[in-house]
Order: structure tokens, then C-alpha cells, then sequence
């Protein structure tokens, strides 16, 4: 796809990015810090409820050391009255629960209609003399959508806090006050906030912010993250300034191209679609006819979200039928294929009239205690699976229960070289330190004949994010993709699959969204980090905590494993990933966990699983567990859980005294 950052010959700099419609005000929270609707998906988001933005960079034509800002933003939808906030001044805080003094902009002004919807050449001589847009409310047809000649412009040449022209390094915030037109259709709501986009002049991208002190000149002004906490790089998301972190997940990224934005939220709404009645999880929102009844009878699921709750993990709950976790019956073999149970095929899909049943009897208590003396307890899980008719499958030994994980960062993983992930490998152990890292080299879903090196699953089964997103698909919902054909079932005549439910295959472009949806996710920025201004005492001490934790970390060998620095590599078809610094925290290769964690077959080898979004899975959910099945209630179990390669780290981790212990662990929960 094409470059959406690029430096034009005449010296113009170009960022193209995309936005969508929002509730409120970036900064504004809910009453006593609930949360607010910033980072919500209201009703009817996919409707065409996003916008490009493109943002040109000038030398003033006059004043060479000046710049001239020309914003062309193009909508989805015909809009009317069109507001352009810009230059944050700061938050009223002496008025905190008035929402309005939480968005103090010094220039509330509109917007210009941008003829013909293109620009020859920026800056703009003729700015003042465009027209402007409609002040009412028109009519529109649902049947003739806005084309690429609607267009307005913003141009700025003069920083309105500061009242001087705007310089080289200036960070210029601004967002859309966005009014649908909608005269004689009904389009639920009308009117609506937008991002709020910190750009910094003279450099390529919009930036990921955090706020400013609530004592800085601007309170809460937008000051763009540091290297060090822009986890995702380009993709790394602003602070969660509107206290939404069970919503920090479920984003698109920052840097996200304008031409990718509404295949971003239309991916996401497949995403959220039942394959069996076509519902969407959220509220508000029409059942999309054409995904009724498009998944087969042997599934778990019906839709991502039933699993993926807000981009999250699944959680285990005793004495409940479990469908929210997958059951692999089998792993590739050696030579790269995948060898299916006779009977039920990889997976055992376990929905009411599927293949089975899965259920959660118990915890078996495994007691240890720490060199200082203070006792822990760890979980094992005690899974039981049935058959159609409830009987005990005592054949499925070697079946291993998996949990979902969460999705953040995924199309960075993809995006990364396998060069790069092939270079940590050390099966031999050739370093003498007892990690023997080792690459998971997989059959391509498509076309079996290719080899390709694993980095999706919790044994790096997929090798790119569309065949995992397709094999997921069809084996935890039944739906089928021209990657994964047929039902996942047994091959013998008394497979449970023997009369499959005819089934339409989901549409290649359909496919497609769902994959951009996933790989545009953006990651989340670290909840502390060295922020460079002075926080209220509590918040200096936790922070200095945190940045004690990481070193624990280093100190404990963790990060061998972990790995905190990566880059991507610079020829994924998706432009939005390529050549970005991450700090993913995983090698991405598979290891032995240890006789503990193995599964009834005695395979250990899992891939290390990246850490970055840790911190905000409990605030998903308060009761979700850790590592590939469940077992661990807490992140510090799933650290005392580490064995094989890992138990040096794991001693490590355990001599440490209790308070260095707690500080590790709030550094991982912080990521």
C-alpha cells in the first residue's frame, strides 16, 4: 500500500492519516473519574462516520523560518457546520466538573470548503476567500455517498496560544466538531467530537501524546510520548486521558493511513458480528443480514468478541460449559503438518450440538514458598471434556486447553523480519546460558507447499496474521475462507463432521477487513513512565517503582526471552507497520516451560508471549488469568509458573526480596 509519510521535492512534508467520530472530549472522564466515551464505538460507527485528514508542511512562502500548516480533511459522509478547534490552552481545572473547561481551545474556528476537493499546490495564496461550509442542515441521498471532490481545508499560519507564527517544533493539537447532514434519512446521531491529533511541526506523523503537568502553563497540554514509551512506535497510542483503560485495546493506531480507516472500523465490525444471526455485541447497532447463519454447526463460538472480550483474553469460570476456550487436539509435526484427530480433527468444537463439551471442575493446590519464607499457592487446572452425548473422553489425553489471548501489537509481530526473529534462535545453546530458543517453521494455510517461520499462537502454529485470523475462524466459529475450506473435523466416516451444515465461505475482501482490523490495532503507551515533569509525590514514587521494576527485570534475565527492542522490517504490504521500533517483549521463539506446564502429550515448547498490554487486561476484566490455559490468577503465579529454560529467571525472580518482587511485578503491570 502506499506511503502515507513522505517529504514532497519542493521540501512539503505529508502526513496522511485517518480519524473517526467520537463521543467526547479527549480529556474529559465520567463523574469521579468513571469512564468517559472518548475511546467507545458508539452505534452506527461504521456508517460512514470516518474521515481522512492530510496535513501539508510548509517554509512560509515570505518567511522562510515560518511554517503554514494546510489541513485537507475528506469525510465519508456530507457534513455541514464543520468546527476546528486547534491550539490547546489548557484545562480549567478550578471548574473540574464543567466537561467544556476541560477542552479549552484558543481557536474555535471553522473550516473552508476546498474546490474540486484537491489541492494543486500548498500553501494556499487564496485561503480566506474559500467558502465556507453550509450553516444548516441539508438533504443528502443515502444512495449518493460524498465523493473524492468533498473536501475542506484548514490552513494555519499562526500559533493561537502563543499569538506568533508557528515554528519548527511547535506542537499544534486540534479536533473536529463534526455535524452529519442528514435531512430527510435517519442516521441516529447526528453531531459528534472527533480525535484529538497532536501534530509537531516539521516532523513527518502525528505524534502520541500524554499531558502535561496539571501545574504546567497549559494544564494537560499535549506533549508528545517519548521514544521509550512508544511501545508500538508510530503505532503506539496517546495517554488514556479519559479513564477508558478497558477500552485501550481495541484502537486503531495512531499512525493509522487515512485510505485504512473505514476498512478499520468495518473489519471491526465483523469483528463483533455473530456468524449465526448476524447481531452485533454492542448496543445500538443493525444486524448485518448477510453474515446470518454463515457459520456451521461445528463451532464453539459465534463471534470473535465471545472470546476476545474488548480485545482481551478468555477466562475460565468453574462448573460452566466452556466455549470461550479453544481445545487443540493436535500440533504440527515435524515436517510442518498439522495431524488431525481421527474423529474430531484439530480442535474440538465445543457449542451445544457441536462436537463436545469442555468444563472446568477445579484447581488442584500446588503449595511453594519463597527463600525468605512467605508461602504462595498455584492453581493447576483440572479440565474435563465430553463428548456430544456427555460422556468423558478419556481418548483426548494429549488434548491442551487454550485460552485466547490478547491482540494487541499483532500486525507489528507479522511485520517483523524472519530474519530477525531467526537471528535470537540458540537451539544448541551455544551462549552456555540454558535458553535454546528455537524457530516454529510452519506450512503456509494457503498454499502448504511454502514454509514459513511461526509467530502467532501459544506454539507459533501461524505463520501470517491472515491465516491465523482464517484458522481461527474456522475452528472456534465454523465460518470457512477460500484459506480454510472445509469444517474442522474427523476424516473417518464417523467423524462428527460426517453431514456438515452447508455454509457460504466469508468473502476473501470480507476476510481482508477483518485482518487490517487486527493488524492495526495500536499498543497502548506504558501506564508510567520517565516523564520528564513533576508529579504529585504518590505518582513520583510509583513511577520511580516502575523504572526499579524494569531493571529487576533485566537483573532477573527475563528479558533474554522477553525481548524488549525489535524493529520491523520495511516490506509489509500494510504501510502503517513497516521500519518501527517496538518493544514487544517477546523473541517470539519456543521454549520448554518444564515438565509443569506440559501438556498430557509432555510437550512444554511454547512461544514467549509478548507482554506489551499486560497491565490492562485486569481493568478488561477483574477476574482474567494468565498463561496458555488459565492457571495462573495473578502475573506474579504466572512468573512462579516458569520452569525448564525459564527456572533460572524464575530463581531469580524468587530470591529477590519481597519488596523488589512487588516492584517487578508492578513494572509488568504497568506495561
Amino acid at each position: 500500500m502506499p506511503a502515507a509519510q513522505y517529504q514532497e521535492a519542493d521540501g512539503t512534508l505529508v502526513t496522511q492519516i485517518g480519524g473517526r467520530v467520537r463521543g467526547r472530549h479527549a480529556r474529559e472522564a465520567g463523574p469521579n473519574g468513571t469512564p468517559g466515551v472518548y475511546a467507545e464505538f458508539g452505534p452506527n460507527y461504521f456508517e460512514r462516520r470516518t474521515h481522512e485528514i492530510t496535513i501539508y508542511d510548509d517554509a512560509s512562502p515570505t518567511r522562510p523560518g515560518d511554517r503554514v500548516l494546510t489541513i485537507v480533511v475528506r469525510p465519508q459522509w456530507w457534513w455541514y457546520a464543520v468546527n476546528f478547534r486547534h491550539g490547546f490552552v489548557g484545562a480549567d481545572l478550578s471548574t473540574p466538573d464543567d466537561p467544556e473547561r476541560l477542552a479549552l481551545y484558543a481557536d474555535n474556528g471553522g473550516v473552508k470548503v476546498l474546490p474540486g476537493g484537491t489541492l494543486t499546490r500548498t500553501p494556499l495564496l487564496d485561503y480566506d476567500r474559500l467558502a465556507e461550509p453550509p450553516r444548516e442542515n441539508f438533504a443528502v441521498s443515502l444512495t449518493r455517498p460524498p465523493g473524492r471532490d468533498y473536501a475542506f481545508v484548514k490552513q494555519i499560519t499562526v500559533s493561537p496560544m502563543d499569538r506568533r507564527p508557528i515554528r519548527a517544533g511547535d506542537v499544534i493539537e486540534f479536533e473536529l466538531g463534526i455535524f452529519l447532514a442528514r435531512d430527510g434519512v435517519e442516521l441516529g446521531r447526528g453531531a459528534y467530537y472527533a480525535d484529538a491529533i497532536a501534530y509537531q511541526v516539521g516532523t513527518l506523523g502525528a505524534q502520541p501524546w500524554f499531558r502535561a503537568a496539571a501545574d504546567a502553563p497549559r494544564a494537560w497540554d499535549s506533549v508528545p510520548l517519548p521514544a521509550a514509551a512508544r511501545h508500538g512506535g508510530a503505532m503506539t497510542l496517546s495517554e488514556d486521558t479519559s479513564a477508558e483503560p478497558a477500552r485501550m485495546l481495541m484502537q486503531a493506531a495512531t499512525n493509522i493511513a487515512g485510505y485504512n480507516i473505514q476498512p478499520f472500523v468495518e473489519g471491526r465490525r465483523l469483528f463483533h458480528t455473530s456468524f449465526v444471526d448476524g447481531t452485533h455485541s454492542e448496543g445500538g447497532n443493525p444486524v448485518l443480514s448477510n453474515q446470518v447463519n454463515r457459520a456451521t454447526a461445528i463451532r464453539s463460538e459465534a463471534r470473535c468478541t465471545s472470546c476476545h472480550v474488548a480485545n482481551g483474553k478468555s477466562v475460565p469460570t468453574i462448573g460452566t460449559r466452556l466455549t470461550n476456550l479453544a481445545v487443540a487436539l493436535s500440533a504440527p509435526s515435524a515436517d510442518g503438518r498439522i495431524v488431525p484427530h481421527p474423529l474430531y480433527g484439530t480442535h474440538l468444537q465445543t457449542a451445544s450440538n457441536a462436537e463436545g463439551s469442555l468444563q472446568l471442575s477445579g484447581y488442584t493446590a500446588v503449595p511453594g514458598s519463597y527463600p525468605d519464607g512467605t508461602r504462595y499457592e498455584l492453581q493447576q487446572p483440572n479440565y474435563t471434556l465430553r463428548d456430544s452425548a456427555g460422556n468423558v473422553l478419556q481418548s483426548l489425553g494429549a488434548a491442551s486447553v487454550r485460552v485466547a489471548p490478547h491482540l494487541v501489537g499483532m500486525g507489528l509481530i507479522e511485520a517483523i523480519s524472519e530474519s530477525t526473529i531467526a537471528a535470537l534462535a540458540d537451539p544448541d545453546d551455544r551462549d552456555g546460558d540454558g535458553i535454546r530458543g528455537r524457530v516454529s517453521i510452519v506450512r503456509d494455510a494457503a498454499d502448504p507447499t511454502v514454509r514459513r517461520l511461526g509467530r502467532f499462537g501459544w506454539r507459533a502454529e501461524a505463520a501470517s496474521l491472515r491465516d491465523q485470523v482464517a484458522l481461527a475462524l474456522n475452528r472456534d466459529m465454523g465460518v470457512l475462507t477460500d484459506i480454510a475450506p472445509a469444517p474442522d473435523c474427523g476424516l473417518t466416516p464417523q467423524g462428527a463432521c460426517r453431514n456438515p451444515q452447508p455454509t457460504s465461505r466469508l468473502a476473501s475482501s470480507e476476510l481482508d477487513l477483518m485482518v487490517r482490523y487486527v493488524a492495526l490495532l495500536g499498543v497502548p503507551a506504558p501506564a508510567r513512565f520517565d516523564n520528564g515533569r513533576v508529579d504529585p509525590p504518590a505518582e513520583e514514587r510509583a513511577e520511580r517503582r516502575v523504572m526499579e521494576g524494569a531493571q529487576l527485570f533485566r537483573n532477573a534475565q527475563c528479558a533474554v526471552c522477553h525481548t524488549p527492542a525489535m524493529r520491523t522490517g520495511s516490506f509489509h504490504r500494510l504501510v502503517e507497520l513497516r521500519d518501527q521500533p517496538i518493544a514487544p517483549y517477546s523473541n517470539f521463539l519456543l521454549h520448554d516451560m518444564g515438565a509443569q506446564m506440559a501438556d498430557a502429550s509432555g510437550n512444554a515448547m511454547y512461544r514467549t508471549s509478548p507482554l506489551w498490554g499486560l497491565g490492562k487486561l485486569e481493568r478488561i476484566n477483574p477476574s482474567t488469568r494468565y498463561l496458555h490455559d488459565g492457571r495462573a490468577r495473578t502475573v506474579e503465579e504466572a512468573v512462579l509458573w516458569h520452569g525448564g529454560e525459564a527456572l533460572r529467571s524464575r530463581d531469580n525472580f524468587r530470591r529477590l526480596s519481597a519488596d523488589d518482587r512487588q516492584k517487578l511485578i508492578e513494572f509488568l503491570k504497568s506495561l
